[in-house]
């Protein structure tokens, strides 16, 4: 802290203005960074397209359960070194290797709904639970 005791008038203001601003700039940050993992997703998909004929191996961790009872959970995807999310309704145990079938709905609009899929070894259909949402909401 020696450094801030010879600080001018003006830098002691500039620190005390963005130190209170922490929260806004905590939010700031994980928005850029929401946005940067979606670029991610879509560079993938539009420079690889045969990734969703793969199955592709991921390990889940970090459950919470909302109030309807869904589980959700974060999803690093191994190969694709990306991470995801997922919803079901089923319990996993975390830190489980799961296999997912990737889906591209370019025509939709939210960019959440445009990158989906399921677990695989699931009978639901990519538009019903369990569902992979791999950009973060």
């Amino acid at each position: 802290m020696h450094i801030i005791s010879e600080l001018s008038l003006d830098g002691l203001n500039f620190i005390d203005k963005w130190t209170q601003k922490i929260e806004y700039i905590n939010m700031q940050t994980t928005y850029i960074r929401k946005s940067e993992k979606d670029c991610e997703w879509m560079k993938l998909y539009k420079d690889t397209p045969q990734l969703l004929d793969q199955s592709h191996k991921g390990i889940v961790f970090d459950r919470t359960i909302n109030k309807q009872g869904t589980y959700k959970y974060n999803v690093y995807f191994t190969h694709l070194k990306l991470f995801g999310k997922i919803k079901t309704s089923e319990e996993i145990e975390e830190f489980t290797e799961c296999s997912f079938k990737l889906f591209y709905f370019g025509d939709e609009h939210e960019q959440h709904r445009k990158m989906r899929g399921t677990m695989e070894g699931n009978q639901g259909s990519p538009l019903t639970p369990p569902l992979v949402e791999v950009a973060d909401n």
